[in-house]
């Protein structure tokens, strides 16, 4: 599901005239300048196979306060 998200993402930036990173990044700063996200969590949960068994699984518990703590 990401991937479709990705390619229509990238086709939807090709058809409407932004050709180059830069330019999106400027829109992007430009529409969200003082209102991005301070802080943000999100959980991750691997599955580790050996052989086609499941034999691990983990969960991860990540925080990340910007610019520079995770």
């Amino acid at each position: 599901m990401k991937t479709i998200a990705t390619v229509i993402f990238v086709l939807l930036c090709s058809f409407s005239g932004n050709r180059n990173a830069e330019t999106v990044l400027h829109k992007m700063y430009a529409r969200y300048a003082g209102k991005w996200y301070h802080s943000f969590s999100f959980n991750q949960t691997t599955q580790q196979y050996r052989n086609d068994s499941l034999i691990r699984t983990a969960t991860w518990y990540e925080y990340l306060v910007l610019p520079d703590k995770f």
